[in-house]
């Protein structure tokens, strides 16, 4: 009679959860775009940006020693907050490190996930920050973007003797190159956001693209996992998809910043790489193109290949 009871308790409360869970995931991301999403998408979004993401940035992720990192906001959303990393030596670089976080745009945070890179960066003699922003399908491109312009402003303001290497992975990565390029071409950042002068933000001294998201189509077709609902997410879900989204949707780009591209040979968002490296390569003889062969999607942070990487960046820092 005990265990009957004790078996009648425990499957109330696991239909109670599983019941609050339908009932929230229902309930988000409703009127939030032009896009509607099935309760299987919302079902997907959820999974990716409150457990799977969450859950990789805990068994990945190495805190940050005491007194290393201050969090500052930067602008008036919840996300629209920064790190910055400072060194344990003293700052012997004339340019910041600026890191964009990863997780399909729509999940991922900064933080102790990107510990190790970054705490390498800062031991260098670079002062380093790295950056939240609002998340999609919440916030609609061209919204990530103008909240990262905001946080280089923020950065120019408080640190104006810095120029800056940006770097990002994955969709950050995306996100790094395609502030580099309309940031390096005043009339291409007029078409992202008429009101900010590119005399309120920092030189971009280089931008290093770690497997980003550099076309709308190869990654869905080479079965990248989800793709098809990030794409929708984020790609799908605008007002405005005359802003270019992706490297590769630009017709031109009379400026591209010195750039490092970064594929690893175990992803399936490769073939993204390689298409944009072919593309910049035939304009600028400062790009490199790199594939860690043993490597995963993911790798800046942690496993195959993740200590060549940093070493890698410092060596493209220092050519700069």
């Amino acid at each position: 009679m005990k265990n009957s009871r004790k078996l009648t308790i425990t499957l109330s409360i696991i239909a109670v959860i599983a019941i609050t869970l339908i009932i929230k995931i229902s309930t988000i991301y409703n009127g939030k775009g032009p896009i509607q999403f099935s309760f299987g998408e919302k079902a997907g979004i959820f999974f990716w940006s409150n457990v799977l993401m969450p859950l990789v940035s805990v068994i990945g992720g190495e805190s940050y020693p005491d007194g290393r990192v201050k969090e500052m906001s930067y602008g008036e959303h919840a996300d629209e907050k920064l790190d910055i990393i400072t060194s344990s030596q003293s700052i012997s670089k004339k340019v910041a490190v600026v890191h964009i976080h990863g997780g399909a745009w729509l999940a991922g945070t900064k933080g102790s996930f990107y510990s190790k890179p970054l705490l390498k960066f800062s031991d260098a003699g670079y002062l380093v920050f790295s950056i939240n922003y609002p998340l999609a399908p919440n916030a609609q491109h061209p919204n990530l973007l103008r909240s990262l312009l905001k946080a280089l402003a923020w950065i120019k303001t408080n640190y104006p003797q810095y120029e800056i290497h940006l770097i990002g992975d994955s969709a950050g990565g995306n996100l790094a190159m395609m502030l580099g390029i309309y940031i390096s071409n005043p009339e291409l950042l007029k078409m992202l956001d008429s009101t900010t002068d590119v005399n309120t933000l920092p030189k971009i001294k280089t931008v290093v693209d770690l497997f980003g998201v550099n076309d709308r189509t190869s990654w869905i077709e080479d079965g990248f996992p989800s793709a098809k609902l990030f794409s929708k997410v984020y790609f799908d879900n605008t007002t405005t998809p005359e802003i270019p989204l992706v490297p590769m949707d630009f017709d031109t780009i009379p400026v591209l910043p010195p750039t490092f591209i970064v594929g690893a040979g175990k992803d399936e968002l490769l073939r993204s790489s390689k298409i944009w490296a072919e593309q910049v390569t035939k304009q600028s003889k400062e790009v490199q193109f790199k594939i860690y062969e043993g490597a995963a999607h993911g790798f800046f942070s942690f496993g195959d290949g993740c200590e060549e990487l940093s070493s890698d960046m410092l060596l493209f820092f220092e050519k700069y």
